[in-house]
């Protein structure tokens, strides 16, 4: 998919930040600990972002920033923060919608969790190249 985590603010070998875009539900990158907790992706060309979708546990407050340049440096909001719904014995499904923002690097926020830790399952990046 041309797209690489770059970042994140902790890592368990059981649950690494890679699992949030290896298309799989059943695998998760799992924090551990204190919050803000941070994730990076990086896409091999600029895109052109209209839709992300985050499949998740225990996340209370999001908020996703972006960057164009070629080394993920200097970040601006892609769209506002959200809070989110605790839900039980299911994912959280989180979707921010878009506008053909330009991005070469998503960096993830979760500034709280309703937990002690949380799990992001997935994240799905809808776009196209950028001209």
């Amino acid at each position: 998919s041309g797209s690489r985590v770059v970042l994140a603010s902790s890592s368990d070998e059981a649950h690494p930040p890679e699992s949030i875009i290896d298309g799989q539900m059943e695998t998760f990158w799992a924090t551990t600990g204190m919050f803000p907790q941070e994730v990076v992706i990086s896409f091999a060309d600029l895109k052109s972002v209209n839709n992300i979708r985050i499949q998740s546990t225990a996340v209370q407050h999001l908020s996703i920033m972006r960057c164009v340049k070629s080394e993920p440096t200097e970040f601006q909001p892609l769209s506002e923060s959200k809070d989110v719904e605790k839900v039980d014995g299911q994912l959280q499904e989180i979707t921010f919608d878009v506008e053909q923002v330009p991005a070469r690097h998503l960096k993830f926020i979760v500034h709280k969790g309703h937990d002690f830790f949380i799990t992001i399952h997935n994240v799905h990046v809808q776009g196209n190249a950028a001209n």
